[in-house]
């Protein structure tokens, strides 16, 4: 059961989906795929991150934003108003900058712990929320909907009971902001979500 509750809890990552196998990167694809990433949004059976203190298995910290923007081909998001992140990390294993991402890792007023993951993907907006239907995968929990931020960003939300996450996506770079659910509401994770898509846009 706990280990079960683990994988939720990525699922919720990536994408959350865990989100891993949200964390279950790919180190031989230069741009993760749609069929990649819509593997690991349904798939339970990934190996969760080992804590929400790095959200990559192959994670490596970098001294701040700034320093992991060099390595990625995207413009990385990391809003003033949702305060300082407390790690900032980029896979190890990524082969190029085409195919890295940035983890954040947040931990502070108001929001408490939480993580957003920045990654550049081949999804369309069409299949991000086509994942928004009853989860029939064996073991997957929670609930996922498609839902619009005060922006106008049309999401995916996916809640349950061991983290809340928000999924989006923004000029071929996906979006993902979860944290566990003792702490970090459904409500949060929408806040959150809408300050990075406003810096994003």
């Amino acid at each position: 059961m706990s280990r079960l509750l683990n994988r939720s809890a990525f699922l919720c990552v990536a994408l959350l989906l865990v989100i891993g196998s949200l964390v279950h990167w790919f180190v031989s694809a230069p741009i993760r795929t749609t069929a990649a990433v819509t593997a690991e949004a349904q798939d339970v059976g990934g190996d969760p991150p080992a804590d929400w203190n790095n959200p990559f298995v192959d994670g490596v910290r970098l001294t701040g934003v700034a320093a992991a923007a060099a390595h990625l081909r995207f413009i990385p998001a990391a809003p003033a108003s949702v305060g300082v992140p407390r790690d900032v990390f980029i896979h190890a294993g990524a082969p190029n900058r085409a195919a890295q991402a940035l983890g954040l890792v947040y931990d502070g007023v108001p929001y408490g712990r939480f993580i957003v993951q920045e990654e550049p993907t081949r999804m369309t907006q069409e299949q991000l929320e086509s994942l928004a239907k009853p989860c029939e995968s064996a073991g997957c929990q929670g609930s996922w909907t498609v839902t619009t931020l005060g922006d106008g960003t049309r999401v995916l939300l996916i809640a349950s009971s061991v983290s809340d996450g928000v999924l989006w996506l923004r000029d071929g770079v996906l979006f993902n902001v979860y944290g566990p659910s003792a702490t970090f509401a459904v409500t949060d994770a929408e806040a959150v979500a809408t300050a990075f898509s406003r810096e994003s846009n």
